[in-house]
């Protein structure tokens, strides 16, 4: 809006706007995936899944309503502050570093996925089971993302091999 209301000034050439806004566009979105929808969204949702696996249903609703707040909070402060500054905007949030907060929230969520494991899993199993039941999901979890094995394949694999185990009498 800020580029547009220099446009309508005078100050900027209007072919600028459609070079500026595909650019702006395409790189705020590739920051805009990575950190809110590759690691924000999903901190939320392994975070509400233990918390609500852990019985406590008022914190993870707690927990959802900060989050959602702060999400929109983010939203309209980067609105105001692009409007005022326009292109210097940029810069600023160049300077926050999402992309390596990013890789950080991916590692909690590494870390919450470990946690949601422990809720779930059943309580009766050998610590060695539960290992390679741990194992497991790793390693597919390699096949799918490092070696692109077609996940569906990989879930078919896994069920296989968990039935096979059952009907051989391993736990």
């Amino acid at each position: 809006m800020a580029l547009e209301s220099r446009i309508a000034r005078k100050q900027f050439p209007e072919a600028m706007l459609d070079q500026v806004k595909s650019t702006v566009v395409f790189t705020l979105s590739a920051v805009g995936d990575s950190f809110f929808g590759g690691s924000l969204t999903v901190f939320w949702a392994l975070a509400t899944a233990c918390l609500l696996t852990a019985g406590q249903a008022w914190a993870a609703f707690a927990l959802g309503c900060a989050l959602f707040a702060g999400l929109n909070a983010f939203k309209l402060g980067t609105f105001i502050l692009g409007y005022r500054q326009g292109f210097a905007a940029l810069t600023r949030i160049r300077g926050w570093d999402l992309v390596n907060w990013g890789r950080r929230l991916k590692v909690l969520n590494a870390a919450l996925l470990v946690v949601l494991w422990a809720l779930v899993w059943p309580r009766g199993m050998e610590p060695v089971a539960w290992a390679g039941g741990v194992a497991s999901v790793v390693g597919l979890a390699y096949a799918a993302g490092r070696l692109r094995v077609n996940r569906e394949f990989l879930v078919a694999l896994g069920i296989a091999a968990g039935l096979f185990f059952l009907w051989i009498g391993i736990p």
